[in-house]
């Protein structure tokens, strides 16, 4: 509320977003954690992101582009979701990860999450939903944590 003063308004943004916001030369990943507050409802989210960099080129780079994310998150009294999206050419794969309770809404999921996807101007390839039985580790995504852990990451 500024009540430190404006100078330290700064300074805060400058902690709160190294908190949420963790990229490492050491991880090619880009990790973010973001708790919420929605309607009442706690949730905990984290988001892990790896851009594909592997082609030489930056024309043929932006054209080929691959993304790949996981995000893992919890909500109070529901339980725990995790989501593998691979996003190439403004069109995206998603397989969704849920508590049992929320499996028989399949077909409710899949149309909500299909219609924001299109309304933010992507295309789906294909969009599966299944129960969650153990959560997913980051080396069962991101392969590539240990085809680099000797290296150095230093994009900027």
């Amino acid at each position: 509320n500024g009540e430190a003063g404006y100078e330290n308004i700064e300074i805060f943004k400058g902690i709160l977003s190294s908190l949420l916001i963790n990229e490492s030369v050491y991880m090619p990943l880009v990790h973010i954690m973001l708790p919420m507050n929605i309607n009442n409802n706690l949730m905990f989210s984290e988001i892990w992101i790896d851009p594909d960099n592997d082609s030489s080129s930056e024309e043929k780079f932006e054209k080929n582009r691959k993304t790949k994310i996981l995000v893992k998150f919890d909500i109070k009294d529901v339980g725990f979701f995790d989501l593998i999206i691979l996003h190439s050419n403004a069109k995206v794969d998603i397989q969704v990860f849920c508590p049992d309770k929320i499996i028989k809404l399949d077909k409710t999921l899949k149309t909500a999450l299909s219609g924001i996807i299109e309304k933010n101007g992507f295309g789906v390839n294909n969009l599966s939903v299944d129960v969650s039985h153990k959560p997913i580790s980051l080396s069962e995504v991101f392969h590539k944590i240990y085809e680099r852990k000797n290296e150095v990451n230093v994009r900027i």
